[in-house]
């Protein structure tokens, strides 16, 4: 009849099956609401919905399929009649209840039609109300009264994660059981997804319900957002959801690879190794590729902690392969754990990049994972820095840190830490040492706020950090603590023979030098030399630790073995670096002070007008640290006779920096080369003058630096 006629057959147009849904569906409607649908009001796009009168209820499923039936163009209603029925079919699923129970089967439109109306009195049961049962077993109220007796936050911080859970997985299952906007086969990968965050609850509860609640509340942010698993992207390609016979099992060892990798249960590497290859062994023998790569990745995790780049590249990139295939969150953690390869272990910031632009498609394809796009933002400022590039990387961790304090919820709490510590690192470096102190004391008050150190990024990192920025700062004795202390952390977490720990004796003998400490800072070189010689000979780390090793002969009056120490860290810097990297530039300078003392100053000069223009690029002309080179080659010209030129490179050295700042060995050494340059450009007073400021600032850097200053002063007595 006309009233139910489709729009094509007002208009006098080619009539098909689709016009006998229309009328089909404005009966069913007018059945439900009681009145006709305006023509007016027919949906114009395909995802739009017919308004349902006041007070009538209708089911989202059955809304969207009879909105679509009475779509304005025929092409946007269902192909079939076949297709609308079995949307309007009641749905059927593992989380969902059979929600038409008393409603006959479809037996046309009438047999529909009456069944959502026959009995008005009798309220069916929603679908997916069922969903957050695997919630409900685990957060229990016996679970939750015991969590509440150690620390009633974490009760909240585990309420608040639990809301969302839920609603992500009532939503998994309403978008194909109620509003039929994806197919049964999506429930099986966002399940997997959603069990997989469950595991990860279990282990911080676990750990909780042991009295472990200052660490666990914070720990307990790193949780991955539920909402992650409903991303689209997570139902590309070759998803798979694991068999049910074999779920109990899968979680069992998800759970053990977690506690293995954020170290729960020990904080020992070798031991945390040892129990992901069994776990990793374990997912092999059960044959779901999923599990298999999150065991890969743990595994290559560990090992690029334990600084073994080769197998912790194998190991990621078989994460990768699977994740590829599988999952694109494990193919986004790949990717950022071998970017993280690349930048601890190859010093490679050409890698670095050609891993980001494999990344950042991945990214985009998941914007729900805001959280691994705020850390590869920080692992493109560290390549940055791996160049020497200290501007841009400060412009990008500049920019992650305003990010995550506008929207916290993209990341977690942990990640605005460890930003803050990295563009504290840089500050610092580009010489505003107290922009540092603040930097860190955010991240530190942060922590703090978190209840405990972080999983992967443990207090021995945190305090190694803070003892760099307060050497730095002048601040030596507070510098001492932290870096004392970070040397037992590390050593604990990472075994005595990594290369964290030898990080940390290299910073202890930069503290020592400046103290004139000579013996202290002896003991720490060698103890880091001794610990990276037997990893790896040629390990890039061990330039450093020869440059330190270089310093302690040097200020000891050795040159020889100086010379020797800074040529070995010069060669295994040219074998890890590029031609510019500012690094290398150091390795340079270090040995031509040491040759210039030796009185091969033609080689010494050659090396330090290397190493400038590197160095000038990367820090800016008016850097501090520019004071080094440039003092080697003030005195270089000095030793050669360019009285002059020593003069002006010796002044531009003084020049640079606050002149207000607390003493430092460089800035002493520097004015003490001015006064000589100064007596043999026939300066005397201005040499006597500054001569004197030397042994003063000598004299505050502490008694190790007592004979220096004694002669100094008998250099400038009348």
């Amino acid at each position: 009849t006309p009233a139910y006629m489709a729009p094509e057959q007002w208009d006098g147009g080619t009539l098909d099956a689709r016009a006998d849904q229309f009328s089909f569906c404005m009966s069913v409607w007018e059945s439900l609401c009681g009145s006709r649908v305006d023509l007016d009001a027919l949906p114009g796009r395909p995802d739009a919905l017919v308004p349902v009168p006041p007070g009538v209820r209708m089911p989202g499923r059955v809304r969207r399929a009879l909105s679509r039936g009475l779509s304005r163009a025929p092409e946007e209603r269902f192909a079939s009649m076949e297709a609308l029925l079995a949307v309007l079919a009641p749905p059927r699923g593992r989380w969902v209840l059979p929600a038409l129970a008393g409603v006959g089967g479809l037996m046309g439109a009438a047999g529909l039609a009456l069944g959502w109306i026959a009995a008005p009195t009798v309220e069916a049961p929603p679908p997916c109300m069922d969903t957050d049962r695997p919630l409900a077993e685990r957060w229990t109220d016996a679970r939750r009264q015991a969590i509440h007796a150690v620390d009633p936050a974490l009760v909240t911080l585990v309420d608040d994660w639990s809301e969302r859970w839920r609603k992500a997985a009532r939503q998994a299952c309403e978008e194909v059981h109620v509003e039929q906007l994806r197919p049964e086969a999506s429930l099986g990968p966002r399940r997997a997804c959603l069990q997989q965050r469950l595991d990860a609850l279990d282990v911080l509860l676990q750990a909780a319900g042991q009295g472990s609640a200052p660490v666990s509340a914070g720990w307990l942010r790193v949780l991955d957002p539920p909402a992650v698993c409903l991303a689209p992207a997570l139902l590309e390609g070759d998803a798979e959801a694991p068999p049910d016979a074999l779920r109990p099992e899968i979680s069992e060892i998800h759970r053990a690879l977690l506690a293995a990798r954020w170290g729960m249960t020990t904080l020992d590497l070798a031991a945390r190794r040892a129990d992901a290859a069994r776990l990793h062994a374990r997912a092999v023998s059960l044959g779901y590729a999923p599990l298999e790569g999150l065991a890969a990745q743990t595994l290559g995790q560990l090992a690029r902690e334990a600084g073994e780049r080769d197998e912790a590249r194998r190991w990621l990139g078989r994460a990768l392969d699977v994740g590829l295939v599988r999952d694109p969150l494990l193919a986004i953690d790949a990717w950022l754990g071998l970017s993280a390869v690349a930048i601890d272990l190859d010093l490679d910031p050409q890698q670095v990049e050609w891993l980001d632009a494999r990344l950042q498609p991945a990214l985009q394809r998941m914007p729900e994972a805001a959280d691994r796009a705020a850390i590869a933002q920080i692992h493109r400022a560290r390549g940055l820095l791996l160049e020497g590039r200290l501007e841009p990387a400060e412009q990008q961790l500049t920019d992650a840190v305003a990010r995550l304090e506008a929207e916290p919820a993209l990341a977690d709490p942990w990640e605005h830490a460890v930003a803050l510590r990295m563009l504290a690192s840089v500050v610092e470096r580009r010489g505003r040492p107290q922009r540092a102190l603040e930097l860190h004391a955010r991240a530190r008050a942060l922590e703090r706020r978190l209840e405990g150190p972080r999983p992967r990024e443990g207090e021995g990192t945190a305090r190694f950090n803070e003892g760099l920025a307060r050497l730095a700062a002048g601040d030596i004795d507070q510098a001492e603590h932290d870096l004392r202390r970070a040397l037992e952390l590390l050593a604990a977490e990472y075994g005595p023979a990594d290369p964290h720990v030898a990080a940390a004796h290299v910073a202890l003998v930069d503290l020592y030098d400046q103290r004139g400490d000579v013996e202290a800072a002896r003991h720490h070189a060698r103890q880091a030399d001794r610990q990276l010689a037997d990893l790896d000979p040629l390990h890039p780390d061990r330039a450093s630790v020869l440059s330190a090793l270089g310093t302690v002969d040097h200020r000891a009056g050795d040159f020889a073995a100086a010379a020797a120490s800074y040529r070995r860290a010069l060669t295994i810097s040219e074998r890890h670096l590029d031609a510019d990297a500012p690094e290398l530039a150091w390795a340079r300078s270090n040995l031509a002070e040491a040759l210039h003392e030796l009185g091969r100053d033609g080689e010494a000069e050659v090396l330090l007008t290397e190493a400038l223009g590197p160095l000038e690029r990367s820090l800016g002309p008016a850097h501090p640290d520019l004071a080094i080179p440039l003092k080697a080659l003030g005195a270089v010209a000095l030793a050669r006779g360019d009285v002059a030129r020593s003069l002006a490179l010796l002044e531009r050295a003084m020049g640079l920096g606050d002149p207000a700042a607390a003493a430092s060995v460089e800035r002493a050494q520097t004015r003490w080369q001015l006064a000589q340059a100064l007596r043999a450009a026939d300066q005397p007073v201005r040499a006597q003058a500054e001569a004197q400021r030397a042994a003063a600032e000598f004299a505050a850097l502490g008694p190790g630096w007592a004979a220096q200053v004694d002669a100094i002063e008998r250099w400038a007595a009348p």
